[in-house]
């Protein structure tokens, strides 16, 4: 790079030339040095005055002190800011402002801010292809070498008998089963609930406390057509020693025993391992054993098999399923709500021990469906609490601040 300046010196002054040569080689370019200042450059943890240096280094006259004023105040912590905005010094005194604020408050997180938005996405993209390498996994296909033995050892007359009885046995189990269910324990309650994959909707057994609390609206039908009344619906954490609890909104009915039906299987993911009495968690690859019954299948379902409309229900059963979960969006809409100056919040208010262990309930319960997860943000907003039927609440938000 230098060889041609060191074998012929063209000037007498060879140090100059050497200089300038080196700088121009091994320097930054003008635009490396913009795009680093705009946006690459970060606080870190150092000092405020040094992050300011860095800057005007970088800027090299190139910006106007306006302007590197503006780039550095953006890298600052908010509470700084607010402060040293409505200064007049100049950059070199509010350099030192901030560096004695900076002592006052403590150190900064060593953690830099990513965008929000960018991180959702890669969460999303992990999410799904851990979930079809988990899928792929769970697929066992034989090797060609197998099959190729397989059909060299069996004569046609011998596979067909096979066949045949293998069609035999698997009709005689899918119409007479009565041997092919379990029971699993939920931990937390002891309650022993039968898992029937026969049925469409996951109830649970009425109370002395529920009979006055009739749905007439709710009708659901057993196996043999006659109705089961309801008593609207019981969110439930189910522990059934799986490393994750399960968040479900039963159908309180007149039924004798909880029951986890299709619905619930469906949703977790959930697989019967009847030969080996196991639930089996497909996603995580882990199970937890149950116990046999010989209990049949009760056939529950949201819909009477005579009406005409069955057909068409059973295409979308997420119409009837009690409990509404939390699915990803299939557009790219997004609503917002534009505010303006500092953090709308609500002073905390003391509620009565009623409705603290309502709400808390609830929030619990929007967190394990993924509706909303904790911050540690400014912004709140106050909660009413509203009463409805069946001695129940209904929270709702008061965003009349944040809106005006």
């Amino acid at each position: 790079m230098i060889s041609d300046v060191l074998k012929k010196p063209l000037t007498d002054d060879p140090y100059t030339v050497l200089k300038t040569r080196l700088i121009s080689q091994f320097s930054e370019s003008e635009s490396v040095r913009i795009r680093t200042l705009l946006s690459d450059l970060s606080l870190g943890d150092q000092k405020l005055s040094q992050l300011l240096h860095k800057m005007t280094l970088l800027a090299a006259d190139k910006i106007s002190d306006d302007v590197l004023r503006l780039l550095w105040l953006q890298r600052l912590p908010l509470s700084t800011q607010q402060i040293l905005t409505s200064s007049s010094e100049d950059l070199p005194g509010l350099a030192k402002i901030a560096d004695k604020i900076l002592e006052v408050t403590g150190t900064l997180p060593a953690v830099d801010s990513v965008s929000t938005d960018s991180n959702d996405r890669i969460s999303k993209l992990e999410a799904r292809i851990e979930e079809l390498t988990q899928t792929i996994h769970g697929f066992s296909f034989p090797s060609n070498n197998s099959r190729r033995h397989a059909n060299r050892s069996k004569s046609p007359s011998t596979s067909n008998r096979r066949k045949l009885s293998s069609l035999q046995i698997s009709a005689t189990l899918s119409a007479g089963d009565t041997n092919g269910r379990l029971f699993v324990r939920d931990l937390h309650s002891g309650f022993k609930f039968l898992i029937d994959s026969g049925a469409t909707v996951s109830v649970f057994p009425i109370t002395e406390k529920d009979r006055g609390n009739l749905d007439r609206k709710t009708v659901l039908f057993a196996a043999n057509g006659s109705s089961i009344y309801t008593y609207g619906k019981r969110a439930l954490s189910l522990n059934l020693g799986f490393p994750k609890k399960f968040l479900w909104t039963f159908i309180i009915a007149d039924v004798s025993k909880p029951i986890l039906c299709a619905d619930f299987l469906s949703h977790f993911g959930l697989v019967i391992d009847v030969k080996n009495c196991r639930l089996i968690d497909l996603a995580r690859r882990v199970s937890v054993r149950g116990f046999r019954t010989s209990q049949p299948s009760t056939g529950i379902t949201s819909v009477y098999g005579g009406n005409q409309y069955h057909s068409l229900l059973l295409k979308f059963p997420n119409l009837v399923n009690s409990s509404k979960q939390v699915k990803d969006p299939c557009h790219n809409t997004t609503h917002c709500t534009m505010t303006r100056g500092p953090p709308v919040f609500s002073r905390a208010r003391r509620l009565s021990p009623e409705k603290l262990a309502v709400v808390k309930k609830e929030f619990k319960g929007m967190v394990e469906k993924g509706i909303c997860r904790p911050s540690n943000s400014s912004w709140s907003s106050p909660i009413h609490l509203v009463p409805k039927g069946h001695n129940e609440w209904r929270i709702c938000g008061d965003y009349r601040r944040l809106t005006l």
